[in-house]
């Protein structure tokens, strides 16, 4: 055997070379690829949903337009009328700094009344703050 021609000889051709270097270039770029456009769509859709979100608070308009404070019974009945575009859930009343749960449905364009259990009637004023599931607040201060 012709020993220059086993010492000339490469292990792997130049066109295998090529081959693997291409389909490693392929690899590579194509998980590139899949990655950003994966992070892309989960950016989006969390853009889409804070968009949304901002939107429902822009839209919920809600105001206190009378309080009833009844000391014989030991209540404040708040009276709120939603002007929004969208119906609201009114969350929470506080009064005074003392938030009373609630769970009120006001459709839009309608009023509803809110009745809340007080008992400290020695105040000189009431801060009534009412509170939608979306964070939108309305605050007023009556004086008996």
């Amino acid at each position: 055997m012709d020993m220059a021609f086993i010492t000339r000889r490469r292990g792997v051709s130049d066109i295998i070379t090529n081959l693997l270097m291409a389909v490693v270039v392929l690899s590579v770029g194509l998980s590139v690829y899949m990655y950003s456009t994966t992070q892309f769509q989960t950016m989006s859709g969390a853009m889409d949903r804070l968009i949304q979100s901002h939107e429902r608070e822009l839209l919920e308009k809600f105001i206190i337009t009378k309080v009833f404070l009844n000391t014989h019974n030991d209540t404040i009945t708040v009276v709120v009328y939603n002007y929004g575009g969208i119906d609201t859930d009114i969350r929470g009343v506080f009064i005074n700094g003392i938030l009373n749960q609630v769970d009120e449905h006001i459709p839009s364009g309608e009023w509803r009344s809110i009745n809340v259990p007080y008992s400290e009637w020695a105040e000189e004023s009431y801060r009534i703050l009412v509170v939608s599931s979306t964070g939108t607040r309305y605050e007023v201060e009556v004086e008996p």
